[in-house]
């Protein structure tokens, strides 16, 4: 028995489960673990490990990775130190691991042990793999509802969560939250003490405990984990004369999630650089990129500031989503990929999302927003989107037809929509084939179009839906009013994208349902109707609570 894997079985078997221990005041003399363990950006031979130890005082982790849940085979151990310089948060690129398996890891300080953890490092270059599954998350607002759709989650067969962004929202608590349901600290975070509070409120969350403590996560940050409708040089939301600095707000930001999520810095040492590439044998490269604070130009205005744009400076060659070093890596990056898939995540709606005339309720909502204005035809609805940088959508899309790079699918969150499109430069001309296909997730439990119009549910909302595909021809299914997640079904030969919605945010529940499932075939290059839901693979290993 290796010196680590003896101080950290102590004698006796490891703590099974994800309920983290009682918390403890900082500063006594036993820490804690309140905040749970999480892994993320498997490769091959390792995958990262992250707890947050709660003390007031630098202590010595002993963490071990091993086969079993009771954590007695160990294949890796070690010790680091968690430092208050760091929020005493604790990351381990935890190595010499073997492809595509699964293992358990915990976490020991000062005799008190962490939850346990299940995890599972990615196939290696080239290996054949039949299938893989994933679960497609994005824009968790605390107080909006409960985290229902994680607990889902957790209890899904997924070899990983790919997150979209908006992991948490910056903001003070909402006037109609839930019960229990206030952030902290209860105001806007600015600065890095308030957004590593903020991170630590949101991993207090059962829910999201056993999400982290179920699947390793993939993730790219959107607006919110730094500021509202945030771009490179500032953010909708952010008053320099009022809180200061942009670039050291967004640097506090960026820091934070460093240090809070179980990501892979591509740059050691540079947190403000998220865009990378992980492998999954010869089935799927996902390939994360950034489209909101590297590079991207500020959004444009319209009628009412984000919502709805008429400025022909859409078509600006000029404006970007990114930089062009950013750019040149997206592109390269597919162009290498001999993986039968390409998955994008992506923060913000790629695909065209134009309203040409809305019914008469929607026209009476949209008022009540100080949009009486709105013409009947040729309106894009956001500037936030790739719509309002058209000239970079079609760069990309561009050279995703010229190269040509295939088998191209875009996940997508941002929108607390579900919507499933085709991705062409026009999406009007019936002559220009799509060259990719995008899966936009649900939100976990932000305001869909319903409650943000105070408008009746589906009954105006369906509406809509009928009018958006009927205007949009690349859309092919869009849900606007529910909550949830989509989970990915990959094989070789086609992905198949499965809504999944809870039935409530406002109270836990154990409820969900398949609304909708659409598929790509390998080399088709556009959407078509799925098959019935797939289930989990027989030989699914046991989660950290046995189950």
């Amino acid at each position: 028995m290796s010196p680590t894997r003896r101080a950290f079985l102590g004698g006796t078997a490891a703590v099974v489960g994800v309920t983290a221990l009682p918390a403890r005041a900082a500063g006594t003399r036993k820490p804690a673990f309140r905040h749970g363990v999480a892994s993320g950006d498997p490769l091959p031979d390792r995958v990262v490990i992250w707890t947050r130890v709660t003390t007031a005082r630098d202590v010595d982790v002993v963490w071990v990775v091993a086969t079993d849940r009771l954590l007695r085979d160990v294949v890796a151990s070690g010790c680091v130190r968690a430092l208050s310089s760091r929020d005493h948060t604790v990351k381990v690129d935890a190595g010499r691991l073997s492809p595509y398996t699964t293992y358990y890891y915990g976490f020991r300080c000062e005799g008190v042990r962490s939850p346990v953890g299940r995890t599972r490092t990615a196939p290696a270059p080239g290996q054949r793999v039949d299938r893989l599954r994933f679960a497609v998350a994005t824009c968790a607002k605390y107080d909006n509802g409960h985290f229902n759709a994680y607990a889902r989650i957790a209890e899904t067969d997924v070899d990983a969560v790919l997150h979209c962004g908006d992991y948490f929202y910056e903001g003070g608590t909402d006037s109609e939250a839930p019960p229990g349901r206030a952030t902290v600290p209860d105001r806007e975070v600015r600065t890095l003490a308030e957004y590593r509070q903020r991170h630590a409120h949101y991993k207090t969350d059962r829910d999201l405990q056993a999400l982290h403590a179920a699947h390793p996560m993939v993730s790219t940050w959107d607006d919110h984990e730094s500021s509202n409708d945030s771009w490179a040089d500032g953010a909708a939301n952010h008053d320099p004369a009022e809180e200061g600095s942009w670039p050291a707000r967004k640097a506090a930001a960026q820091r934070a999630y460093d240090e809070w999520m179980p990501i892979r810095l591509p740059v050691p040492g540079d947190p403000s650089r998220i865009y990378r590439k992980l492998a999954y044998g010869d089935l799927v490269d996902v390939v994360a990129i950034d489209t909101r604070l590297e590079g991207r130009s500020q959004q444009l205005t319209g009628l009412d500031g984000d919502q709805v744009i008429l400025d022909p400076a859409v078509d600006d060659p000029a404006r970007q989503m990114y930089s062009p070093k950013q750019r040149s890596w997206i592109e390269e990056s597919l162009a290498a990929s001999r993986a039968c898939w390409k998955l994008v995540l992506n923060q913000v709606l790629m695909s065209q999302f134009r309203a040409v005339g809305f019914p008469d309720d929607v026209s009476a909502a949209l008022a009540t927003l100080g949009q009486s204005d709105v013409p009947s035809e040729g309106v894009a609805l956001a500037a936030d989107i790739w719509d309002g940088y058209e000239a970079e959508r079609e760069r990309l899309l561009g050279f995703l037809r010229a190269t040509p790079v295939q088998d191209v699918v875009v996940l997508t969150g941002d929108i607390h929509t579900s919507l499933a499109n085709d991705l062409t430069e026009d999406p009007y001309d019936p002559l220009l084939p799509p060259v990719a296909v995008e899966v936009v997730t649900p939100s976990i439990t932000s305001s869909n179009f319903d409650e943000s119009l105070g408008v009746p549910p589906r009954t105006t909302s369906l509406a809509i839906e009928a009018s958006i595909r009927a205007q949009n021809p690349s859309t092919k299914y869009v849900e606007l009013d529910s909550n949830g997640y989509v989970l990915l079904d990959v094989t070789p030969d086609r992905v198949q994208a499965e809504w999944w919605f809870v039935d409530t945010v406002a109270e836990p529940s154990g409820v969900q349902r398949l609304d909708a499932t659409w598929v790509v075939q390998r080399g088709a290059q556009r959407l078509s109707p799925g098959g019935p839901a797939t289930s989990a693979r027989a030989d699914r290993p046991a989660g950290p609570d046995g189950r």
